[in-house]
């Protein structure tokens, strides 16, 4: 009884042995698994955690890349804003060139009929010219049949010098070659008689009435009258001393102020009888 009961007392330590050398594996076997399993949470730990700092480094770097997005709409924005205005400014430019174009060309037209318009002119001014100086012509000849006339019949002369000289012969019927004459300045918009030969008296109205209508050649006539009625009385002569007076052709109306001498100091006036004055020429 003894001996079966150290049998099965060996048995079950055999089995304890046994069992606990399995144990002891099956500890060190997880053990092993426990130490695996935290050196893989270990570094699944360290990936997780460098997994962490890279999505904060991204998140970091996402919220720049935001700003700078922001900055490049706001780019954007700015530069379509721009490139609307240059277009605007464009059409703007391509509808003004179009209009400047279109009143160039009404323009061209206009200056083309202004050239034909002209060349029109200028030819029919061209005939009026021709036109002109044949009637030009005919009037000089005119005027120099008429002058011609007056030398011929009233024997009339204009000589120029210091002031005009009119002198008139066929005055006097008894002596048709006699001269007689006057002399009129012009000068300050003012006629002056510097003399007449023969004096004649109270012509100062006459000279006052010429200055007022600047009827030259109505006073011409006035004094050749005045001459003739002198004629048939006795008559008193006078001498110009100093006087350079140059003929002038008649051939055009007669300006006093051109033909007047380059004197100016005042002409001495001497009379026959021995009465003598100065006329001041001013």
């Amino acid at each position: 009884m003894a001996s079966f009961h150290n049998r099965a007392e060996g048995t079950v330590l055999s089995k304890l042995s046994e069992l606990r050398t399995v144990c002891n594996k099956d500890i060190e076997i997880h053990h092993q698994n426990t130490d695996s399993i935290f050196a893989s949470f270990g570094n699944f730990l360290q990936s997780q955690r460098s997994k962490a700092e890279l999505t904060v480094h991204n998140h970091v770097k996402l919220g720049k890349l935001k700003v700078e997005l922001r900055e490049l709409e706001d780019e954007l924005v700015r530069a379509l804003a721009v490139k609307t205005r240059n277009e605007v400014k464009r059409i703007a430019i391509t509808d003004s060139l179009s209009e400047t174009i279109v009143k160039a060309d009404e323009l061209q037209k206009i200056v083309q009929d202004q050239a034909a318009r002209k060349d029109e002119y200028a030819s029919i001014l061209s005939e009026q010219s021709k036109e002109n100086s044949r009637e030009a012509s005919r009037s000089r000849e005119e005027i120099q049949e008429a002058f011609k006339w007056y030398n011929r019949i009233l024997g009339f002369r204009i000589d120029g010098g210091h002031g005009v000289t009119f002198t008139f012969t066929s005055v006097n019927k008894k002596c048709p070659a006699e001269e007689y004459s006057f002399t009129v300045r012009h000068a300050n918009e003012k006629y002056t008689l510097l003399g007449s030969k023969p004096h004649l008296k109270d012509i100062e109205e006459l000279v006052h009435e010429l200055n007022k209508s600047n009827g030259l050649f109505r006073f011409v006539r006035i004094m050749r009258e005045k001459f003739q009625t002198t004629s048939l009385g006795p008559v008193s002569h006078f001498i110009y001393q100093d006087q350079d007076c140059t003929s002038i052709s008649l051939s055009a109306p007669v300006s006093l102020g051109s033909i007047c001498s380059r004197s100016k100091s005042p002409l001495p006036l001497r009379e026959v009888n021995g009465e003598t004055k100065k006329l001041d020429h001013g």
